[in-house]
C-alpha cells in the first residue's frame, strides 16, 4: 500500500491545480440552452425509436 501511495503522489502535478477560467453568463447561457436542444433531440429520437421497434414487433 505504501509503495502505490508513493507511486500515486509521484504522478500528481504539484501544486494546487489551476481553476479553469470562469465563462461570462452570457457564454453559459448559450451552451446551457445548446445542451437542453441536444437533450430534446435526443428524446425525441429515442421515442421514434421506441414506435419503430414497437411497430415491427407488432407485423
Amino acid at each position: 500500500m505504501a509503495l502505490y501511495q508513493k507511486a500515486a503522489r509521484s504522478r500528481m502535478p504539484a501544486g494546487v491545480p489551476e481553476e479553469p477560467e470562469i465563462a461570462d453568463f452570457e457564454e453559459l447561457e448559450a451552451r446551457s440552452q445548446e445542451l437542453k436542444l441536444q437533450q430534446k433531440c435526443q428524446d425525441i429520437a429515442a421515442l421514434i425509436l421506441v414506435d419503430e421497434l414497437e411497430d415491427s414487433s407488432d407485423e
